[in-house]
């Protein structure tokens, strides 16, 4: 399945980038190649980037077919993020009766493939941080320890996919062919 053909996405007017204000804005952060990394072949923009040119940043994208084929709702809570990746690997949400599905992967080599293990934990691995009245990173607080357990669990149980440990790109067709995991 062909995820981008068979979700309603939204295309961007190819002409978007064609606009002064947008584009001198963009490329004071992008080269062409990292702004349009979430562009097909053909030229169809996906979307316009955030902050930062990867292009899965901070993205948390959930199959609801899969969710729909197993009678889940949208999730609210790790609780219910981690039954999803239960269900996404073990219960066959494509229906095709093959044990090929993980319940999350990505560019495990970019930190922000990992933000939905991190952030509900209010886990900050990047920044240096205030707390108490005294200045230390992110990532050696008691909120990290917390995120990299639910990561292990999740990870040990064989949610998510072991490929991720070396992917360190989210391209186009990586997210095409997700339904092949």
């Amino acid at each position: 399945m062909d995820l981008l053909n068979a979700a309603p996405w939204h295309r961007i007017p190819h002409n978007i980038m064609t606009h002064p204000n947008i584009r001198e804005y963009y490329s004071t952060y992008y080269t062409d190649m990292t702004m349009f990394l979430a562009a097909n072949d053909d030229g169809t923009i996906w979307r316009i980037p955030g902050d930062v040119s990867e292009s899965c940043c901070l993205t948390l994208l959930v199959r609801q077919d899969w969710l729909e084929a197993l009678n889940m709702k949208a999730l609210t809570n790790t609780k219910e993020f981690k039954e999803m990746l239960r269900a996404f690997t073990e219960d066959d949400p494509d229906k095709n009766g093959q044990d090929d599905t993980y319940g999350f992967t990505g560019a495990g080599t970019e930190w922000r493939s990992w933000a939905p293990f991190m952030y509900p934990f209010k886990a900050d691995p990047i920044n240096f941080v205030l707390k108490d009245g005294k200045v230390s990173h992110g990532s050696i607080q008691p909120e990290m320890k917390e995120a990299l357990a639910f990561m292990r669990e999740c990870f040990t149980a064989g949610y998510i996919d072991p490929a991720i440990l070396t992917s360190n790109n989210c391209s186009n067709s990586n997210i095409r062919n997700i339904s092949q995991l």
